[in-house]
């Protein structure tokens, strides 16, 4: 594996870990176990959420929802990963 292709792998790696702290941290409050994260290209975390179906009886409140909410306004989500 190249040196560009490991830095990536274990940055997206590191990624994947915030969504699934969310879904333990979901898990834990008797919710569904999905997390999610979103990211900025360069990698600077904005927001990070789980799914809150059941805690908040919204069928809306999916993982990737509660991570925009807490992103916050952005002046775009051009270039954002989740």
């Amino acid at each position: 594996m190249g040196t560009d292709a490991g830095k990536n792998r274990e940055k997206y790696l590191a990624m994947l870990k915030t969504a699934v702290e969310e879904a333990r941290i979901g898990l834990r409050e008797g919710g569904i176990p999905i997390g999610a994260a979103l990211f900025e290209r360069e990698g600077k975390l904005l927001g990070r959420g789980h799914n809150r179906r059941v805690q908040d009886g919204d069928p809306s409140a999916h993982g990737e929802t509660d991570a925009f909410r807490k992103a916050g306004r952005q002046r775009s989500y051009r270039d954002k990963s989740w």
